[in-house]
């Protein structure tokens, strides 16, 4: 599933995809976010791990909504959360 999302990163953070939707369209299109805080989804889109379990780096989609319109108005890429 995150090999899918990776690929897919670079066209929802540079694109309008997802600019304007509500949170529901937005679940609608990419599925439940993997966290969720007041204003903005989370979703996992890699995790590297190396000879431990713990993982060295972890990349999430950050979906950010607008307080009052509550549509997206920003998609940046995280590192850790």
């Amino acid at each position: 599933m995150t090999d899918v999302r990776y690929n897919m990163l670079d066209d929802l953070i540079t694109g309008a995809a997802l600019r304007g939707l509500t949170r529901s369209e937005v679940i609608e299109e990419l599925g439940p976010p993997d966290k969720v805080d007041s204003s903005a989804f989370y979703y996992l889109v890699k995790e590297v791990y190396e000879t431990d379990i713990d993982p060295t780096q972890i990349i999430y989609l950050e979906i950010r909504f607008e307080p009052k319109e509550g549509s997206v108005y920003s998609t940046e890429m995280r590192e850790g959360l």
